[in-house]
């Protein structure tokens, strides 16, 4: 007889509880208002009634349905995504954020007759013709004209990862730390990316944008801290970034540790469970945050951003649910390996 493999115990699951309505009917109007190029409240949309929306697809061919704004908001609420094919709506994008066009080359070069040069693709971004470069592969590779939705798919399924193997989270393997490391990485990754697309297209399309760009105000954009990007927002739209303390901070914790993790100054890690959990509920809030900047752009959000905005919490599970727990103090888990406040680097350092 064999006996039955030991299952081992998961310490972080995910809740149960739904997004709240009030959150996912703002953001259900936001979609919407951006199909519909208007700016009605919730309680307009839910009056209406029957919402139409037309629209042109890729071959100009004219496309109409109709919603209702409760169907719309508790299909997104229930599946925490958006299905634009069956929901019939036109694709939840931003063109020249999020298009996910690229070029992918598994086969042999091509070689010209004369056999001394390959066949050459180039890719066109969307910052306009005058933007200096157009990525460029003549063998086996790859060409990725936005990072939004590998960054954001990457993000998602870490941290669906996380939450399945959460029982290897105390091995001394790695696995489970680095796949938390990722995550972070590309929590910060995408609004660095997603303010980069910001100042490039404002340089070179402002005028199309209804922006403005003072090269003299805005400076350069490299060699320059986050906190001063996130500045380029107001100065390119006039609609500053006001409206984001909860996600900037954070964002700002998530960055710190991220940075420890690259870093390694201190050249030391800990943490607990809980630590990890909290970190994990601060994730939703970098989608939040994606979604402000891209408010104040007066751009439509993506399928994947809104992936990211509903990703469900998570709960710390004990192997023991009935043991007496105190709660964690400034002296254990991560706070233990990091320097003291006083001697933090600023913020968006």
């Amino acid at each position: 007889m064999y006996s039955k493999p030991i299952k081992e115990h998961s310490f972080i699951v995910c809740s149960d509880t739904l997004p709240l309505i009030f959150e996912v009917n703002k953001l259900s109007a936001y979609i919407i208002n951006m199909l519909l190029k208007t700016d009605y409240s919730v309680s307009k949309l839910k009056k209406l009634g029957k919402i139409n929306i037309q629209w042109r697809d890729n071959k100009s061919n004219i496309h109409e349905s109709e919603i209702t704004f409760e169907s719309f908001s508790e299909n997104i609420r229930s599946t925490r995504s958006i299905d634009s094919e069956l929901i019939n709506i036109p694709p939840i994008k931003c063109d020249w954020l999020d298009e996910f066009v690229g070029i992918a080359k598994p086969d042999a070069p091509i070689v010209s007759s004369d056999g001394k040069q390959f066949a050459k693709f180039t890719l066109p971004l969307s910052y306009g013709e005058k933007f200096p470069l157009q990525p460029c592969i003549d063998r086996e590779g790859i060409i990725y004209r936005s990072l939004q939705y590998p960054l954001k798919e990457n993000i998602i399924r870490l941290y669906y990862k996380l939450i399945n193997d959460s029982h290897i989270a105390t091995k001394f393997n790695g696995v489970w730390l680095n796949d938390l490391r990722m995550m972070l990485n590309d929590c910060i990754s995408i609004v660095d990316v997603t303010l980069h697309q910001l100042y490039y297209k404002a340089k070179y399309q402002n005028e199309l944008m209804g922006w403005k760009f003072d090269a003299n105000d805005i400076g350069p954009s490299l060699n320059i801290r986050l906190k001063d990007k996130i500045k380029w927002i107001g100065k390119i739209t006039g609609r500053p970034l006001d409206d984001a303390q909860k996600e900037l901070s954070s964002f700002i914790k998530l960055k710190e540790v991220r940075n420890h993790l690259n870093h390694f100054d201190p050249p030391c890690f800990a943490y607990t469970l809980e630590d990890a959990v909290n970190w994990m509920n601060l994730v939703p809030d970098i989608g939040k945050l994606l979604w402000k900047i891209r408010d104040k752009m007066n751009v439509q959000l993506s399928k994947k951003l809104i992936e990211v905005i509903l990703l469900p919490r998570v709960e710390f599970i004990p192997k023991d649910p009935y043991a007496p727990r105190i709660p964690q103090d400034m002296e254990v888990g991560y706070m233990s390996s990091r320097w003291p406040p006083k001697k933090q680097k600023p913020p968006f350092y």
